[in-house]
């Protein structure tokens, strides 16, 4: 978060992972809410890419994607070797 002239804003980075049978689309987003003199604007910004994926010893491998390190699957919920942690969402809700 930072301050600007009449307001300030605040800057949230997120990545997303659509698992396929084969595949998995990882999106990053970032989402920036501005508050200048008492009118706030939504922008968000996101661009993604399409991997490979396998599981080898409940670890799972998303070919030539480095960003998060190995990721665990354990207790509902994707964990990372860097402390990253992915909460499973419900595709149903919107």
């Amino acid at each position: 978060c930072g301050k600007i002239e009449g307001g300030g804003f605040n800057e949230y980075l997120y990545c997303e992972l659509r698992f396929e049978k084969d595949s998995v689309k990882v999106t990053h987003r970032t989402l920036l809410i501005t508050s200048v003199y008492d009118k706030i604007e939504n922008t968000e910004k996101s661009e993604h890419k399409t991997y490979k994926w396998k599981i080898q010893n409940n670890i799972i491998i998303i070919e030539n994607f480095t960003g998060y390190g190995q990721l665990i699957f354990k207790n509902e919920q994707l964990v990372s070797d860097k402390d990253l942690i992915f909460t499973k969402i419900d595709e149903n809700i919107k």
